[in-house]
């Protein structure tokens, strides 16, 4: 049985896998490599400007060798793996694991960091890291009409992001209320909500509290509380080029609650701007580590992403 992400990172509101590394193995070729991993040509592997390096020591696209390391760029899901996330219906016990899991984090647009070398020779690292600015994070409730017990799971998941971050000197500033109102409840069908409908949801948001036009709104995470067919506790939705999204980052969390209730504060850090996950038997609890009910240490790197994110003041 595959044990299923806890979240998923979405450009342009279209399901995407997340960068991994790979190793080159006995017999590989880079037209198989893109073949099993869902590709359309081997160039999308080869020619991503994270395989800069590994174009440099093969530039031979013909000849590589084991033990080679390349990058697996995120790629938009394939009709059949959109099926079965269909068929999946988001539950906690089968279907398809999106997400790999890589061995590096990229921080907003920086090149990839190897987290299993070098680590403990710099202070990107740390995890006592508090920050001195007094930053606040900024954040826009919302509730889905089909959120599963919105008020204790919003409670729970509002309580332990609020803890997690105060312990590396950020807080939470939150509007209109802790507790759900009727002007921010958005309604929906019971079932969970598919990507072709976040587009509509974040438009109502927007026609209620317009976050990013109206002054004195500007800046502001909006945070939707609710059901969707991810089998996943959260999403966050990003821009990405070339065509863009007309919506700054936002984020979708289930009121399904994971053992450690830090969904919402691991969504926040992806909003930031950093996207692929922890290892997680390399760093069980880390806030990005996917597979783990632990989770409850930030990287100097991961708070600062969050201090200087759009919706920090």
């Amino acid at each position: 049985m595959i044990r299923l992400s806890e979240c998923v990172v979405i450009a342009n509101d279209a399901p995407t896998t997340l960068p991994a590394l790979y190793v080159v193995k006995s017999g590989d070729t880079l037209t198989a490599i893109a073949r099993r991993n869902g590709y359309g040509s081997w160039r999308d592997i080869y020619q991503h400007p994270d395989n800069s390096p590994f174009r440099a020591k093969r530039p031979n696209p013909d000849k590589i060798f084991p033990g080679d390391e390349l990058v697996l760029p995120g790629r938009p899901l394939t009709h059949e793996e959109l099926a079965a996330l269909g068929a999946s219906g988001g539950g906690g016990g089968g279907g398809l694991h999106l997400l790999h899991l890589p061995m590096s984090l990229r921080l907003n647009n920086s090149a990839p960091l190897n987290l299993t070398q070098g680590r403990g020779t710099s202070d990107q690292f740390a995890t006592d890291y508090v920050h001195p600015g007094n930053v606040k994070i900024r954040l826009t409730l919302f509730w889905l009409s089909n959120c599963v017990s919105p008020d204790t799971s919003t409670a729970a998941l509002l309580t332990k992001a609020e803890a997690l971050f105060k312990t590396h000197g950020l807080g939470l500033d939150i509007l209109p209320s802790r507790a759900r109102t009727a002007e921010h409840t958005i309604p929906v069908s019971a079932d969970p909500i598919l990507p072709e409908q976040y587009n509509s949801v974040r438009l109502e948001a927007g026609k209620r509290f317009d976050d990013q036009k109206s002054p004195g709104k500007k800046q502001r995470l909006p945070v939707f509380f609710g059901e969707f067919k991810y089998p996943a506790k959260g999403v966050t939705v990003v821009p990405a080029p070339p065509s863009g999204s007309p919506w700054l980052p936002y984020c979708i969390v289930s009121g399904v609650l994971s053992a450690d209730h830090a969904t919402l504060a691991h969504e926040i850090v992806h909003a930031s701007g950093i996207g692929p996950h922890v290892i997680a038997k390399d760093f069980p609890k880390n806030i990005l580590t996917d597979l783990s009910d632990n989770r409850e240490e930030f990287w100097k790197m991961q708070v600062q992403s969050v201090a200087n994110a759009y919706f920090c003041r």
